[in-house]
């Protein structure tokens, strides 16, 4: 593991620190806390405490992998933990996400860094005053809204409903409290038409605001119903909450449940998704979301469509001469000479296909397939030896046609055709 020097002692291994002795105060030479006394940090434990400096107890941040800053996690302790490129910000019961509205309105991962970037930090909102929060409140929770009591922690079986449009301020400064009224101007009812709680209706409590319910069961019924129509057993797709199109997961049974405004589809251990990343599951563990917010998850192609690695070993062999697809990185618009076996090609940067031979000349490595574009072949060549691009002085290659006219792959049959110039 790599290691930078300890900034809090500047890799000398102590630090001063001041005491109180009966003669009166003095400062002595102390072995630093961050490095435990090394004068070196890793550097997996230097993003750690860079992330409780910019974090500290009480922050309020939108999770790093989401461009989503309406979702807010609120950091409770100063435990992160490290997880390959991600860092988390850890629940007080050991979580890397959660429910409970302590922790924020969201139950996304509470990742505060992603592969060099920083989780935007919330700011949260100066004081409002009373109309404007009432007006906020008319404007978030209509009548016949669902909501779960923003003083209590979310519970999908308690619910209250809007009946009208009178909201009730309470309080001063941050610690101000708005009601949800009943027709008979009161702050609770245990009247069925008013949700099946009798808890205080409280829509907002210092700073959060009330979670809103999906509404009623035959509504919850009809989205699982449909997410069994949509998502039968096998199919792949990209989590609807997710952006990115190389993270899927895969149906493995007609196990559906409800979260707060989604569906997520349930591993056969009845979770939401899978920490241990087993691949009959996906090549994900991010939550199994089939519905989020009144969008559908993309269903993935069909697991048995040809990939592009499987065109490429077909489509490239063993001595051809190529030029990578244009590109602004250093693997594209290069040209050389394939000298390993097609299934050493291995995807590599969400899909392209890069290949690695055994380089014995400046540029001879290059994508064979990048942004949807292959690889041109130039010319076949035959190696003298069995030798063939180990040794940098040998290669004297004969061409052995001038040029590949065209390269046609069948699909179906997954057979190959080279028309050749000679």
């Amino acid at each position: 593991m790599e290691n930078e020097t300890c900034e809090n002692c500047n890799g000398e291994g102590t630090v001063m620190v001041a005491k109180l002795y009966p003669n009166g105060h003095t400062e002595v030479k102390e072995p630093c806390l961050e490095c435990d006394g090394s004068g070196e940090i890793e550097v997996e434990n230097l993003l750690i405490t860079e992330a409780k400096k910019r974090y500290p107890v009480g922050t309020h941040f939108s999770p790093a992998h989401s461009d989503d800053i309406t979702k807010i996690c609120v950091v409770t302790n100063q435990t992160f933990k490290n997880n390959g490129n991600y860092i988390y910000s850890i629940t007080d019961d050991g979580n890397y996400s959660s429910d409970n509205f302590k922790y924020g309105n969201t139950n996304y991962m509470r990742v505060v860094y992603d592969d060099g970037k920083w989780a935007t930090i919330i700011k949260e909102k100066e004081e409002m005053n009373e109309n404007s929060l009432i007006e906020e409140a008319k404007k978030r929770y209509p009548v016949g809204t669902h909501f779960s009591p923003a003083h209590i922690d979310y519970n999908n079986n308690e619910f209250c409903i809007i009946t009208n449009t009178n909201f009730s301020f309470d309080g001063e400064g941050k610690e101000v409290t708005i009601y949800a009224m009943t027709d008979n101007n009161t702050y609770w009812s245990n009247d069925e038409k008013y949700g099946n709680t009798g808890y205080i209706r409280c829509v907002y409590d210092d700073g959060k605001w009330a979670r809103i319910k999906l509404p009623e069961k035959p509504k919850e019924n009809s989205l699982i119903e449909e997410a069994k129509q949509r998502y039968p057993v096998g199919t792949h797709f990209y989590p609807a909450h997710r952006s990115i199109d190389t993270d899927f997961c895969i149906v493995t049974n007609t196990n559906f449940t409800i979260g707060v405004n989604e569906v997520y589809a349930m591993t056969n251990s009845d979770l939401v998704w899978d920490s241990e990343k087993d691949e009959k599951y996906g090549n994900t563990y991010y939550n199994r979301c089939v519905y989020d917010d009144g969008k559908w998850a993309e269903i993935k192609s069909e697991p048995n469509e040809i990939s592009p690695l499987e065109i490429c070993r077909q489509k490239f062999k063993k001595g051809m001469k190529v030029k990578s697809p244009d590109g602004f990185d250093k693997y594209s618009n290069v040209t050389f000479i394939i000298d390993v076996d097609p299934l050493n090609f291995c995807e590599y940067d969400r899909g392209n296909i890069y290949y690695r031979g055994n380089i014995y000349y400046r540029g001879s490595e290059g994508w064979l397939y990048n942004d949807g574009k292959y690889a041109e072949i130039l010319e076949f060549v035959v190696p003298e030896s069995e030798d063939f691009g180990k040794n940098p002085q040998q290669p004297k290659n004969k061409p052995l046609i001038e040029h590949v006219e065209s390269v046609s792959v069948n699909l179906t049959t997954k057979t190959k055709k080279l028309i050749f110039k000679f």
